[in-house]
């Protein structure tokens, strides 16, 4: 590979290497965490790409990744919002459950 690759070069690839191995045990619940790992990896994909000599190809799928980018963010948007428009009416139904519970146990009706 350092035969291919210019020295200069070598250096910033490994470092983007380094990277995505720090980058990547991370706690699958921490988006952030993921989202860090998935750049560094991107980066890394496409900093290979262009100096292997693939460079048109590596700015066509930087086009492709920032699309799907932008359309997972927005899908995560809408299933939040849809999220909590459902949680909301549930809680509330929890709610009204529990007092009318506890309502009837403190006040049993008397029988006539």
């Amino acid at each position: 590979m350092e035969e291919v690759i210019e020295n200069e070069k070598i250096s910033e690839l490994e470092e983007s290497f380094n990277q995505v191995l720090r980058t990547q045990e991370f706690d699958t619940d921490d988006v952030e965490a993921g989202r860090e790992y998935v750049e560094a990896y991107v980066t890394f994909t496409h900093l290979s790409e262009e100096l292997a000599g693939g460079e048109e190809e590596a700015h066509a799928n930087e086009e492709h990744v920032s699309e799907d980018t932008e359309a997972s963010e927005v899908a995560h948007e809408t299933e939040t919002k849809a999220t909590s428009a459902t949680v909301l009416p549930w809680s509330l139904a929890g709610l009204f459950f529990i007092t009318t519970l506890i309502g009837h146990f403190r006040h049993p009706r008397k029988k006539a």
